[in-house]
């Protein structure tokens, strides 16, 4: 991800045959994928592994490069957030790196669920709103989302097939990202941690996350402290 800071700028990228452009202006954020050439003369480059993004790939691969805004709504407060990162980086350390990465690829995402030319159905949106309000629940399934989407479960999981995932995958994703933070943030408690945001087992809450994050909860919390 790019953030153009001053002056107006091209950003060229080489693909397939030729090259085109694309022409930032202050405060604008470009997203790329990284395994291409990029030029960014007067900008702030971040590179992320793609799998911290909480986006299914189907949904965000053919809106890239993507131009965002960076001077209103939730785009603003990722610029600010990535300039003061850069500002005040010298002041933070390794035990703030997760966190911290979790606040940005959250707000990255919303900017990304904003952006002009995102084709994904309406309907997915809403489930995605649900499923984000909800993650508490440990009532939350597919049956329960496609009812508050007023459509049937089947027709939902046809959705979510057609975004490259699943339904119980995206709930349990993002379960484990909030669960994930909050470990970070120095929660004591992991099976707290785990029922605060809809797991119902402590034991299976830890297969989840090692399975997701290559560690058990205890050893990662231990890792990040």
């Amino acid at each position: 991800m790019l953030v153009h800071r001053t002056g107006r700028a091209p950003r060229p990228r080489t693909g397939g045959p030729g090259i085109y452009q694309l022409w930032l202006g202050p405060g604008e954020l470009v997203l790329d994928d990284a395994s291409r050439p990029l030029l960014a003369p007067c900008g702030l480059l971040l590179a992320f592994p793609r799998a911290l993004l909480p986006l299914p790939e189907r949904r965000v691969r053919p809106l890239v490069p993507l131009r965002l805004p960076g001077d209103r709504g939730v785009g603003a407060l990722l610029t600010q957030f990535v300039l003061t990162l850069a500002a005040h980086g010298r002041e933070l350390t390794e035990a703030d790196a997760p966190r911290l990465t979790a606040v940005l690829m959250d707000l990255l995402a919303a900017v990304i669920e904003h952006a002009p030319g995102d084709a994904t159905h309406p309907l997915v949106r809403q489930a995605y709103a649900h499923i984000e309000a909800h993650l508490h629940d440990p009532a939350l399934t597919p049956g329960q989302v496609a009812a508050a989407c007023s459509i049937s479960t089947r027709y939902l999981h046809r959705l979510f097939q057609r975004e490259g995932g699943t339904v119980s995958g995206m709930i349990r994703r993002r379960r484990l990202e909030r669960c994930r933070r909050d470990l970070a943030g120095g929660d004591p408690s992991i099976a707290a941690v785990a029922a605060r945001w809809g797991f119902r087992d402590a034991a299976q809450f830890s297969r989840a996350f090692r399975s997701a994050y290559g560690m058990p909860p205890s050893l990662y919390r231990q890792s990040v402290r």
